[in-house]
């Protein structure tokens, strides 16, 4: 199964694979033998492979993240391998191939094709950037899902002056439902 998360928005595409891997951990691994996380920007090609062709350990399926595949130039050949498995579906069944890129420019040719091809991926997610009512729906559903509330005036103000910052809008959402949480506390 092959799995793709990009687009500008790092935070929420790094919600959504934190979920999967957890997922998989909870369903069919729960000590994490069969879960690789690979930075392909850090690694050499031949372990990349290694962990892609790897027989899952006591279990069905065996999970591989590879991050920033695409916009690497260190592994340009792995790219080339890797584009002929995707398109000659000769992966192993065993793998669950998740790809996660930061950023949505592919470096070479090749990578130009793979990119083309996983984004036909019936599993392929784009996070990209929001504004305006997405973002205000996005920063309200936050602020339920962690217990807290937040008025039309306050939500305008960080849609507003934080932007599409999801980072920084998770870190001031946090603060502020345990700054209001604090003050509960010592009203009581």
């Amino acid at each position: 199964m092959l799995i793709f998360l990009h687009g500008t928005d790092t935070f929420r595409s790094r919600q959504q694979l934190k979920k999967m891997i957890e997922k998989f951990k909870q369903d069919r691994d729960p000590q994490g033998y069969n879960v690789a996380v690979l930075d392909c920007s850090k690694e050499d090609g031949g372990k990349v492979m290694e962990q892609i062709l790897s027989a899952p350990f006591m279990s069905e399926k065996r999970l591989v993240v590879l991050e920033n595949f695409l916009s690497t130039t260190k592994i340009g050949d792995l790219q080339a391998e890797m584009l002929k498995r995707v398109s000659g579906k000769t992966l192993p069944e065993s793998t669950v191939l998740i790809f996660w890129e930061e950023d949505l420019k592919p470096k070479t040719k090749v990578a130009k094709e793979l990119f083309e091809k996983l984004s036909k991926e019936k599993f392929s997610q784009q996070f990209d950037s929001l504004a305006g009512f997405k973002l205000q729906a996005w920063i309200e559903a936050e602020f339920k899902t962690r217990g807290g509330k937040i008025n039309q005036r306050a939500l305008q103000y960080l849609a507003q002056n934080i932007g599409s910052d999801m980072w920084r809008l998770d870190s001031l959402i946090e603060q502020l439902i345990n700054y209001f949480e604090g003050a509960k506390r010592l009203r009581n």
